[in-house]
């Protein structure tokens, strides 16, 4: 079996999961690590908690214009922000 979503298992053929993924990455089922892989990195329009097994798409009257992050940035005042 793979290493679960929202963790992920350094070491070769383990699948315990004993390392949530980290702010800004999502690790989907069987990651074994995320320090230097960029395509999990949270894409921009979407916020990656600490354990995130996918982004997750910020909600109305936010949005993320980073690569990266943890979560969404409200929308400034004035402008309107439907999603993302």
């Amino acid at each position: 079996p793979d290493c679960v979503g929202g963790y992920y298992c350094p070491l070769n053929g383990t699948v315990y999961a004993t390392r949530q993924c980290l702010d800004g990455y999502y690790c989907p089922a069987g990651t074994a690590n995320v320090g230097n892989v960029s395509e999990l990195l949270c894409p921009t329009g979407t916020h990656c908690p600490t354990g995130s097994s996918e982004p997750t798409v910020c909600e109305a009257g936010t949005y993320q214009d980073e690569i990266g992050q943890n979560y969404c940035k409200t929308c400034p005042s004035g402008n309107y922000c439907l999603y993302n």
